[in-house]
This record gives structure tokens, C-alpha cells and sequence, in this order.
């Protein structure tokens, strides 16, 4: 499964609506770009790095009261050190909030934030319905059981003299 952290940070500020003091159906969120890189052919614990989606996503409060603008840039900021361990490495930017100032009391909030996600596929049989032809075999995007030595000695290596004796 591909990791969305989009999606994550959506599920996140739905959860706390009630706290903006705005309904379910004042807010909404959307991919607004897309643009996939290629992964670099490398075999990692996670799998074999196909590609990476860099996407630009938009989030919309209807009637946010601006008493609550300041908890809402928090909770943004406290997820995304929490969860997008991507962040900090990518030149995506800081998220940016576009206000639109409504009355007294209320604005409307355009939230846009650059997401960077990694896509990592492992080996399947060709006849599976999500199998899709990669450097010659196929594979799907699941979890990758990526084998490692917990300890043990190698023979005959220059970076272990010793080792064979």
C-alpha cells in the first residue's frame, strides 16, 4: 500500500472539526498537482523504489471562526513534525494558508501543502491484478520482506581480516 500522508493529515484536521468550531461539510480537501520521479532502482528494507509522487494538495475551511486560525496553523504544524518524516529532507516548502476575511468573526482558509511519498513495489506473480512489468519482472506495490544478518562472520573479506580463521 502506498503511504499517503495527505491523506493522514486529512483524517487528522476531519477528526478535530468540532474543535475548529466548523461542520463536516465546510470543509474539503483535493490533490490540486501531481508529479512522479522516478525511484532510483534501489533495494531497501522497504522494497525496490519505483517512484516517488510529489503532489501539491489543498485543504478548504468554510467560515472558520478567527478566533480558531491560530489552533488550526498549530495542529498542521504539530502533525506534520509528528508524522512526515519526509519533510525536513524535501524542498517542498512550508505549508501556506491563504485567508479570505469574511465578516468580524469569520474567514475562509485555502491551506496548500507540498507532500512528498515514496512508492515501494516487491515481487509478485505476473498473473495478479495489480501486477504491473518492472526491470524485467513484475511486481506489485505491498508490503517487503527484506532479509538481514543479525550477526554473523564473512569469510574471505577484506573488510573482516580474520574472519576465516
Amino acid at each position: 500500500m502506498i503511504r499517503s500522508r495527505f491523506q493522514e493529515l486529512k483524517r487528522h484536521l476531519q477528526s478535530r472539526l468540532v474543535v475548529l468550531g466548523i461542520a463536516r461539510e465546510q470543509f474539503s480537501a483535493e490533490i490540486a498537482k501531481l508529479k512522479v520521479l522516478p525511484g532510483g532502482h534501489e533495494e531497501s528494507e522497504a522494497g525496490n523504489h519505483l517512484c516517488t509522487l510529489v503532489y501539491e494538495c489543498e485543504l478548504y475551511f468554510e467560515r472558520l471562526p478567527k478566533a480558531n486560525l491560530a489552533l488550526l496553523a498549530c495542529l498542521v504544524a504539530a502533525h506534520l513534525e509528528e508524522h512526515d518524516d519526509t519533510r525536513r529532507s524535501s524542498a517542498d516548502g512550508d505549508p501556506e494558508f491563504t485567508i479570505v476575511d469574511l465578516d468580524d468573526e469569520y474567514c475562509d482558509v485555502m491551506l496548500a501543502v507540498n507532500f512528498r511519498d515514496p512508492v515501494f513495489v516487491a515481487p509478485c506473480d505476473p498473473g495478479e491484478p495489480d501486477a504491473l512489468e518492472y526491470l524485467g519482472a513484475f511486481y506489485a506495490v505491498r508490503d517487503f520482506e527484506y532479509d538481514t544478518a543479525e550477526d554473523g562472520t564473512v569469510e574471505g573479506s577484506p573488510l573482516f581480516p580474520g574472519a576465516d580463521e
